[in-house]
């Protein structure tokens, strides 16, 4: 988690740097190759974020499958999976499943509504909850 930290604190000094170092006239934060290499040691530190977090719960709760939704599956890219996959190959001897949900940023919406569904068409269908409070009232 430390070393997590610590590339994130690098990888902005980095941003900062590349946006104040000239070259040929301009910020070298404008070439490509330069955003190239910003994006990927983004996507890295982000992969680390998240394995690290897949790693605490895996041997808690032992599931087959882990969905990367929300955010990080914007537009059903899977630029995530591979880097997640290998730093909790690192991180961790529990390897589930990792897949990519295709709902995208709306998955955890998707999932609150379905709950709450579920709770509301349980409070109100519930023939269980109705014959303990007939004996209740008998």
């Amino acid at each position: 988690a430390q070393m997590i930290g610590l590339a994130a604190g690098a990888l902005d000094h980095t941003i900062k740097y590349t946006k104040e170092r000239k070259q040929f006239g301009k910020a070298i934060a404008e070439f490509q190759a330069v955003q190239h290499q910003i994006a990927r040691a983004a996507v890295d530190v982000e992969a680390a974020r998240i394995a690290l977090a897949i790693a605490a719960v895996v041997p808690v709760l032992d599931p087959e499958l882990v969905i990367l939704g929300g955010g990080i599956a914007r537009g059903g890219v899977d630029l995530l999976l591979e880097p997640v996959a290998r730093e909790l190959e690192e991180l961790s001897p529990f390897h589930p499943r990792l897949a990519v949900t295709k709902l995208g940023d709306e998955a955890v919406l998707h999932g609150a509504v379905s709950v709450a569904l579920a709770a509301a068409r349980e409070e109100m269908f519930d023939r269980t909850r109705d014959l303990e409070r007939r004996e209740i009232v008998a």
